[in-house]
């Protein structure tokens, strides 16, 4: 949370029918989480690694000790992200260098 580590992830699991994963998060007893926390997995750059980035909410009752984070977001893909940025960006320089859109008849 703000860049401070406030836990550790101490269990990882895959639902085998939802095909959804189960992560258990240890939390330092002094933090206190409101029910609409939400979770994702972040990246800490190109070549860094992933954490659980968690952003608390406005809910006046706080997630009690064995409680669950009910809202979550899939990871962003920095490495395929950034691939798809170069490729659309060099057929955009390409399209631009042929004077015109792919497949458009010369003048």
């Amino acid at each position: 949370m703000a860049g401070i580590k406030v836990g550790s992830v101490v269990r990882q699991e895959l639902n085998p029918e939802t095909y959804l994963a189960r992560v258990t998060l240890s939390i330092d007893s002094s933090v206190k989480l409101p029910g609409d926390t939400s979770a994702s997995i972040s990246s800490e750059g190109l070549l860094g690694g992933n954490f659980v980035d968690l952003a608390p909410g406005g809910d006046d009752q706080m997630i009690r000790s064995g409680g669950q984070i009910r809202f979550t977001q899939d990871a962003v893909d920095m490495v395929q992200l950034l691939s798809k940025f170069i490729f659309s960006a060099g057929q955009a320089g390409a399209a631009g260098a042929s004077g015109g859109a792919p497949g458009a008849a010369p003048n």
